[in-house]
Formats: structure tokens, sequence, C-alpha cells
């Protein structure tokens, strides 16, 4: 007999020792005497085998196998999953180890034209002593309310405006500067 059928018969007879144990257990509570036998002999009847298992899975679509294996898989007891992985490395000569990062080799290629940037974002970077005068500023570039740009200030940095010309972007950084502001263009 093989290893591997042997490992299965095994395994089979655990099963069926267990089965007639959890058998007589609830025989036992519900007080009948010899009710655990012929249960026993219907629990049994009731687990197929590995070979009718392979033999009912080859029959079926890629999906339906493995609704079988997960099912498997998921009543299996940890310890027999780390088992089963062990054997599956093995028996196909694979590993479950994360597959290896490769690491590019030299820095990454930089266009040599770099386009023009024409849209751009302003950035209050800090408020500075004035508060007052930099929140009327800001309600005025964005229609804020008063609680809106109180708050925008005083989360500083924040962006103030988004997408807006070159044009747009220096005169709104010139207007915040002018009550004290510091602003970044990007």
């Amino acid at each position: 007999m093989s290893e591997e059928k042997k490992k299965e018969e095994k395994s089979r007879t655990q099963a069926t020792k267990s089965e007639k144990a959890e058998v007589e257990k609830t025989a036992a509570r519900s007080g009948k005497k010899g009710a655990g036998k012929s249960a026993k002999k219907v629990e049994v009847a009731k687990v197929p085998s590995v070979e009718e298992i392979v033999e009912l899975a080859k029959g079926m679509d890629d999906k339906g196998q493995s609704e079988v294996v997960r099912g498997i898989v998921r009543n299996m007891r940890v310890i027999s999953l780390a088992g089963l992985v062990k054997d599956l490395e093995e028996e196909f000569g694979v590993t479950a180890a994360a597959p290896a990062v490769a690491i590019a080799s030299g820095p990454p290629q930089v266009e040599e034209e770099a386009e023009e940037k024409t849209i751009f974002d302003v950035i209050l970077e800090t408020v500075g002593d004035k508060k007052i005068p930099v929140i009327k500023v800001v309600r005025s570039l964005t229609s804020l309310g008063l609680k809106d740009a109180k708050a925008l200030v005083d989360s500083a940095p924040e962006k103030i405006k988004e997408g807006v010309s070159k044009e747009e972007a220096e005169k709104i950084k010139s207007e915040l500067e002018a009550v004290g502001a510091a602003v970044k263009i990007e």
C-alpha cells in the first residue's frame, strides 16, 4: 500500500472513530440504549471516501471544483491547513512565499522636453500676523462665507484656488502677500 493511501486510510479511520464517539455521546444524552450503533451505521454511510470525492469532482466544471475545495478548506483546522500547504509545496514543487519585487536599474527616465505648465494651484502656506485681512481677501477670491473662509485660513497650508492661469495665480499671490500671508504657486 502506498504512503498516500496509508495516510488516507488513517484519516478515514480517525474520522470514523470521532464520529462514533459523537454518535455515542448523542445517544447517551437522549437516554436511548443501542441507538448509537444504528446511528453510527447511517453516519458512516454519509462520509464519502477521498477517491469518491475526486471522481465526483472530475465530472464538474472549474467553478464546481473550486466550490468543493473551498468548502473542504473552510471546514479544516488551521493546523491541518498548514500541513496541506506543506504537502502541496512538496508535491508540486512550489512555495507559498510572496514573490520578489524586481528592482529597476538606474534612475527613472525624465522626458527631455518638459511641457510648460499652464494650470496652477495657489496654496496659502501661512497666515502671518494679520489674520482678519487674510480672511477678507480669501472671501473675495473664493466667494466663501465668513465661517468657511476662516476655516480655510485656520487650516493653512491649504489650497485657495485650483486650476487657474499663471496670470491669475500671480494676482492672487500678490493680494494675499499684501496682507501678510505666505503663498506658494504650484
